[in-house]
């Protein structure tokens, strides 16, 4: 006598995204001007790792001069590897004025980033 069958789905709940839990989170931000007029453009890089593959950060802008590091773990299957992330952000394309500093949000706190001359 076989087992009932039971039904499988392959439709998965796709995971929330929530402040990152990331390890060794680091923020850079730069600003490059492009043109002799503005400010220039503002850049914003976070590097980080993970114990496991598969997941997703992004930025998230949530007042001027504040951000959240995100992360949205993955869906199905996924490694148990340590693995190297990075996310990065771009302002307004020559913005009239960029912030000498942001607040960047994410799982461990709030973080002061200086706003710095891509020169530097």
């Amino acid at each position: 006598m076989s087992a009932p069958a039971v039904p499988i789905s392959s439709a998965q709940a796709t995971p929330t995204a929530q402040l990152s839990q990331a390890n060794a989170i680091e923020y850079k931000a730069y600003v490059r001007k492009f043109f002799d007029t503005g400010d220039g453009t503002l850049f914003v890089i976070a590097s980080c790792y993970y114990d496991n593959g598969g997941m997703t950060i992004f930025f998230n802008e949530t007042n001027p001069g504040q951000l959240s590091l995100m992360e949205q773990p993955p869906t199905g299957a996924f490694t148990n590897i340590v693995s190297a992330y990075v996310a990065s952000w771009t302002s307004k394309f020559n913005a009239d004025k960029n912030p000498p500093h942001l607040t960047i949000t994410d799982g461990h706190g709030q973080h002061r980033v200086p706003v710095r001359s891509w020169n530097q």
